[in-house]
């Protein structure tokens, strides 16, 4: 095996094979390692017993009983993968100690015999108990000759585990992550969606009354009036708070009626919130009892007929529902709005014929650009705002950017934009980045500098050479072990699981 691996497998990997590797056989219980007179699987011929199988499967069983707190049902088994995935880890720990044995990590008798000897389980205060050693063993169903095997691949394991992870992450490399990680700059950011504008567009009474006194015109207005039904014609609504006390199983309901109306002398509007929260029992006491906006049919008639029946900042008497005892807090209303098509139909169009001005968009959208960049290049803070507000565009101030996550505040940049903030020689401090979708300009107000990023902590470096190590290992684990299957002859029998 290892002649065909080592003609097909870079040194890379080799080199960076850090992964956990070694499945040691504590981790499995001692008594994964007895006889059987059956076999799960074999690997190049070395059999996997079912009571090695039967033992992994256990202890994942156990496992997942102490994370949900009772047995896995056998569903949930089937639904993990529980069985499947236990032989397969047993696939790969033989594999991957065949493959220690190829590489020559060879154990001699005296260091088996003084790993043995240090084993907890066959010591008598302090000290190596042979009585103890060969009991366990047979009460395991092994021979010394079979443990001692064991051993010998579990050392043979480790030996190659330091051997691959001998060279390591340098730590030049992961000194220069965590500083890319940590570099940035303080920023101004604006960001809009270029469709958004045509709102903006200007558009003459003239425009929209020849656009009309079109027969087809008035009946496309009209289709898109309709498909904005719900903007012009909107129900009433209530925006409210409410405390609920339910009326519990085997709790009388007089009970309850007595608390809620002790609860009701103590509410006000300044301090109906804060009580809901701690008093409450409904789903939202951890927002001072918010509905929110509701109209009517989103509630049961006894609450809505209450609700819409009082006054913005009134608070209402104890009702009663099914659901338990309610005090209800209106904070604000809304009347219905039923407009016509006749009195919004100048509006539609005109929406209609912004969004048709391609050219007049784009023109709109280049001088917004342009003057968002200007007051930027002035340092004339208080004109993008003024635009922000105008317009209705994102802006975050004094934000900081993060070149690892290329992230200011709620506006996210891409390589291209920041390539050029990330050189030390920054030419200019206004940057634009125009996409199909949207434009974002972003203002540069300093750099983290040289010195900031050399004073990073120690630790953090070690923390990152530890993650580095992680993920090559975890990438590295994954291709040796496929190159490994591919080359084994792996035989399984699921009829015995």
């Amino acid at each position: 095996m290892i002649n065909k691996f080592t003609g097909k497998f870079s040194y890379f990997i080799l080199t960076f094979f850090i992964a956990a590797i070694i499945i040691s056989f504590a981790l499995t219980g001692f008594q994964g390692f007895g006889s059987s007179a059956g076999s799960v699987a074999k690997v190049d011929g070395e059999p996997i017993t079912i009571r090695e199988y039967n033992n992994i499967v256990n202890q994942e069983l156990q496992r997942y009983a102490k994370i949900f707190g009772k047995d896995l049902t056998s569903q949930q088994i089937k639904q993990f993968r529980l069985k499947e995935n236990a032989l397969r880890n047993l696939v790969q720990q033989q594999l991957l100690a065949n493959f220690a044995q190829d590489l020559g990590f060879a154990s001699g008798k005296e260091e088996i015999k003084e790993r043995i000897k240090g084993l907890d389980y066959f010591q008598t205060n302090g000290k190596f108990d042979v009585n103890k050693y060969k009991g366990l063993l047979a009460a395991n169903q092994l021979t010394p000759a079979t443990f001692e095997e064991m051993i010998k691949e579990e050392v043979a394991l480790e030996k190659l585990q330091r051997t691959l992870t001998a060279p390591g992450v340098s730590e030049a490399l992961a000194k220069d992550i965590v500083r890319f990680k940590n570099a940035g700059a303080k920023v101004h950011a604006v960001r809009f969606e270029k469709e958004e504008m045509t709102k903006y567009l200007d558009i003459s009474k003239k425009e929209i009354n020849e656009f009309l006194a079109e027969e087809k015109n008035q009946k496309l207005t009209k289709s898109l009036y309709e498909s904005m039904s719900s903007e012009f014609n909107k129900p009433a609504q209530v925006k409210a708070r409410h405390i609920l006390l339910p009326v519990k199983e085997g709790e009388g309901d007089k009970e309850q009626k007595t608390k809620i109306e002790a609860l009701r002398k103590r509410v006000s509007p300044k301090n109906f919130a804060s009580i809901a929260k701690k008093e409450s029992k409904g789903p939202s006491a951890s927002k001072g009892g918010d509905l929110g906006w509701f109209s009517k049919g989103s509630m049961v008639p006894e609450f809505e007929s209450v609700a819409f029946g009082l006054k913005p900042g009134q608070i209402s008497k104890p009702v009663k529902t099914n659901f338990g005892w309610h005090i209800i807090y209106v904070e604000d209303k809304k009347k219905a709005v039923n407009k016509s098509f006749d009195s919004v139909k100048d509006v539609v169009a005109k929406r209609h014929l912004q969004k048709s001005k391609r050219k007049e968009l784009k023109e709109f959208n280049d001088k917004l650009i342009s003057d968002i960049e200007k007051a930027f290049e002035a340092g004339k803070l208080s004109r993008v705002k003024s635009l922000s507000k105008k317009y209705d565009l994102s802006l975050v101030t004094d934000a900081d950017l993060s070149f690892y996550d290329q992230t200011a505040g709620t506006i996210k940049f891409n390589d291209e934009t920041l390539a050029p903030i990330l050189s030390d020689d920054m030419k200019k401090s206004v940057f634009v980045e125009n996409n199909p979708i949207d434009v974002k300009v972003l203002k540069v107000l300093s750099k983290k500098s040289e010195a900031d990023l050399a004073k990073l902590a120690d630790k953090e470096i070690e923390q990152q050479k530890s993650a580095l190590a992680n993920q090559v290992a975890q990438e590295t684990r994954f291709q040796l072990l496929k190159k490994l299957e591919e080359d084994a002859s792996i035989v399984t029998y699921p009829n015995l699981l």
